[in-house]
């Protein structure tokens, strides 16, 4: 697979870092990015390219870069890079429906049909259904 233009970016980047930081080994820089040596050998050669988004933004930070010196958008509002913080919203979302269980319970339970309350010899009651019964 030949790489693009754009596709051999990272492979700059990656020269450029190590020049900037004295690193003459692939294996230093493998170190940095948190992947395998082959791995930094192929970036740079351009004979593999990295379209995974959250492989790049990874490089991207240990590099110390912004997430646009690799073609991303910045996270700003529009995401997050904090996995918490997607725990921590979906706690919110859990404790929202269980505090209104009852109320949504009632709205669900008018969409279908009326269900009928039978008698049973010890006097309790039990749900079932005007048909078949």
């Amino acid at each position: 697979m030949s790489a693009t233009t754009d596709d051999t970016r990272i492979g700059d980047l990656i020269r450029a870092y190590m020049k900037a930081h004295d690193l003459s080994t692939h294996e230093e820089m493998a170190q940095v990015l948190g992947v395998e040596r082959s791995l930094v050998s192929k970036y740079i050669s351009g004979t593999r390219v990295c379209r995974d988004v959250t492989q790049l933004r990874r490089m991207a930070d240990a590099m110390g870069l912004p997430p646009e010196a690799v073609g991303l958008l910045s996270v700003g509002n529009y995401g997050r890079t904090d996995p918490t913080d997607e725990v921590a919203e979906w706690r919110l979302v859990r404790q929202t429906l269980n505090r209104n269980r009852h109320a949504l319970t009632a709205v669900a339970a008018r969409m279908y049909w009326d269900p009928v309350r039978y008698s049973t010899p010890s006097g309790g009651g039990c749900d079932g259904l005007a048909e078949g019964r």
